[in-house]
């Protein structure tokens, strides 16, 4: 049975999103973190392979934008996602990608693949180049 998330502004508490994005053929990498801690919202956009590594670029989010991703974002139905996703004919992971949204008062979602994505994908590209423009992706 489909699990339906809605997303409300009472809840708004640590609210964390993370994506990371790989592609070892292509050349590229970046991960987005987006945090609502209640009072304010930033994004950090680092482009490096290496997450650790300091090339974070810090932005502001506001309220509206926050509220209509995360809408949007359980639209797509990310939360029935499965929980990973492998081409295993791939002789060699080519890219990666993981999601992770941590929300206060609702289960983790943590969604990760390997070369394989859910049927909707698309729209969840199109979802991160509207509010994110900034990854390439």
């Amino acid at each position: 049975m489909e699990k339906i998330i809605k997303y409300s502004n009472n809840e708004l508490q640590e609210q964390i999103i993370r994506f990371f994005f790989s592609s070892y053929c292509f050349g590229f990498a970046g991960s987005i973190e987006l945090i609502n801690n209640g009072i304010n919202i930033k994004y950090r956009h680092n482009d490096s392979y290496d997450e650790d590594e300091n090339n974070n670029t810090e932005y502001e989010f506001t309220l509206d934008n926050w509220n209509e991703f995360v809408n949007e974002l359980f639209k797509i139905n990310i939360y029935n996602w499965h929980e990973e996703y492998e081409n295993k004919d791939f002789p060699e992971d080519c890219e990666e990608w993981t999601i992770e949204i941590d929300f206060k008062n609702m289960e983790k979602i943590k969604k990760y693949g390997y070369d394989d994505y859910p049927y909707n994908w698309e729209k969840f590209q199109n979802l991160i180049r509207k509010y994110f423009p900034q990854m390439e992706y």
